[in-house]
């Protein structure tokens, strides 16, 4: 296998030569290694910085090592293990601990097995693919808080209904806020996973990007807490017609019709309806970024901490277009929504995408 070496914030690691022509490059070495998933990785080492030190982690599916040695060497007080089951991922992983010069502990191991067998401060899975296979046994093994990386937005979204029944016992619609909608069913199948070892969760920093999802929780032991998460799972009733939707608690309710156009209202869930994400911590991932020379991980936080704590989102170039008319200025809908009492903003999933608390019968009546 050829290398090279490649450096990420203060680490320089060796990682293998992919094959641009290859239909997907990240795969087509022998160890797995994607250059663009560079952001998330910074975003990871901001939070862990801020969360503290002290702290045990495993990345489950380590591949090169780069996140775990990244945080070895740039957050004090972790004390990291890699595990990965590809023997060339493992020698590589350990050529790189030397490297580094950090003392890290590297598993050639199932990381199913290990989470079973294990316990661990902070559970990372960046799975290529859906992390359903390892939610359970991430759930058993995390102590204190549970990183989850999901790149199947497709089924999480609702263009593949059938997988996403598969994988996450879950019926996503493909709406306007379809991004949201992934989301919240990624961070149900989390919950719920948690929920069977008498665990709960508050959702950190949860964010959505074109090719991935990625959620931060925080683990909370004991029945009550397991009960109280799993009053935050929902469902939606949206109209494809009007563009209405309403939620819900609970799994599931009576479908009507739509109360603006009289069209029949369609389900999504269930999903998770609470927030999934922590303003404060946003804020100070801000600063964090920003020293680590990370614009676009920066601005993201400043997005997520403006973002209203509402379930779904409006396209504007949507609701524009089921009244056939031309869409307004973003800014100018937002201070028109403020002016008329109610609170709006923007969101990260996208830039004709806002949210808003007015009642939805109002937004379908809008722009």
């Amino acid at each position: 296998m050829r290398t090279t070496l490649t450096t990420e914030g203060s680490t320089t690691i060796e990682v293998p030569l992919l094959d641009e022509d290859a239909d997907y490059p990240p795969s087509s070495a022998e160890v797995f290694f994607n250059p663009s998933q560079r952001v998330s990785r910074d975003i990871t080492v901001a939070a862990m910085h801020v969360l503290g030190e002290g702290m045990s982690y495993l990345d489950a599916l380590a591949a090169t090592g780069i996140r775990g040695l990244r945080l070895a060497n740039e957050v004090e007080g972790l004390e990291v293990t890699l595990c990965d089951w590809n023997r060339r991922a493992v020698e590589l992983m350990r050529r790189n601990a030397r490297r580094v010069g950090r003392e890290v502990e590297v598993v050639h191991a199932d990381a199913t097995v290990l989470m079973r067998e294990r316990s661990f401060d902070v559970v990372d899975i960046d799975p290529f693919g859906s992390p359903a296979p390892f939610l359970d046994c991430a759930a058993k093994c995390a102590r204190r808080f549970l990183w989850i990386t999901a790149t199947d937005k497709a089924p999480l979204c609702g263009a593949h209904p059938k997988a996403a029944l598969r994988k996450y016992a879950a019926h996503p619609l493909n709406t306007e806020y379809h991004a949201e909608v992934g989301l919240r069913t990624l961070l149900y199948a989390v919950a719920c996973a948690l929920a069977r070892y008498q665990k709960g969760m508050t959702p950190l920093l949860s964010f959505s990007t074109m090719h991935y999802y990625r959620t931060l929780v925080r683990v909370e032991r004991g029945r009550k807490k397991a009960y109280e998460s799993m009053r935050h799972v929902g469902h939606i009733h949206h109209c494809h017609t009007c563009g209405y939707r309403r939620w819900q608690e609970g799994f599931c309710s009576p479908a009507d019709v739509c109360p603006v156009c009289g069209a029949g209202l369609h389900y999504c869930g269930p999903l998770w309806l609470g927030a999934y994400k922590d303003d404060s911590l946003c804020e100070q991932m801000i600063g964090e970024l920003e020293h680590m020379k990370c614009s676009e991980g920066a601005e993201m936080m400043r997005l997520l901490k403006e973002e209203l704590h509402v379930p779904t989102c409006y396209d504007y170039h949507v609701m524009a277009r089921r009244r056939s008319t031309s869409p307004p200025r973003m800014d100018a809908l937002l201070e028109r929504l403020r002016a008329m009492g109610y609170r709006a903003s923007r969101t990260h999933y996208g830039g004709t995408l806002l949210k808003c608390d007015a009642p939805s019968e109002l937004m379908c009546t809008l722009p």
